[in-house]
């Protein structure tokens, strides 16, 4: 796992709310250059096999086609 380096303190925000960063692509990027492939992205929704149905997901990304943090839309 890579781990955030920065010494930055976090912002300190209202209780209740959760500060959410845009992608980054860090960590893929990182990978890739240790040479790592592929590299997939997991996500799952549901409420589980118990308590209904549960649907799960990987995709692959090509690395030529990652965005650039500069053109990722925030917000």
């Amino acid at each position: 796992m890579i781990r955030d380096k920065s010494t930055k303190k976090p912002a300190s925000l209202p209780k209740g709310v959760i500060a959410v960063s845009p992608p980054s692509f860090r960590r893929e990027r990182a990978l890739i250059k240790r040479g790592v492939w592929p590299v997939a992205g997991c996500d799952e929704a549901g409420r589980g096999p118990l308590a209904g149905p549960v649907v799960a997901a990987a995709v692959v990304l090509d690395p030529k086609r990652i965005p650039k943090a500069s053109t990722i839309p925030s917000g």
